[in-house]
C-alpha cells in the first residue's frame, strides 16, 4: 500500500511537471550528468517512504505489531 502511494504522488510530480520547473528556475549545465530537477524526484520519494513507514509504525500499537509478525 505504501508503494502504491508513493507511485501515485511519483505520477503526479511527473504531471505537474516539478522536475521542469526546479531545472528552469536552477538552470542546467550541459557538464550534469542528472539535473537538479531529475535528483529531486528520487529523493522525495525515499522520505516520503520514510515518512510513511514512521507515521504507520506511530498509529500501530507496537505490542500487536510485534505479535501479528511472530506469528502469535
Amino acid at each position: 500500500m505504501i508503494k502504491l502511494f508513493v507511485e501515485i504522488v511519483a505520477g503526479l510530480i511527473d504531471e505537474i511537471g516539478i522536475v521542469e520547473v526546479i531545472n528552469q528556475k536552477l538552470g542546467v549545465d550541459n557538464r550534469e550528468k542528472i539535473t537538479a530537477g531529475q535528483a529531486i524526484k528520487p529523493t522525495f520519494r525515499r522520505y516520503l517512504y520514510i515518512f510513511m513507514y514512521v507515521y504507520i509504525f506511530k498509529e500501530t500499537d507496537t505490542k500487536n505489531l510485534l505479535s501479528r509478525t511472530q506469528g502469535q
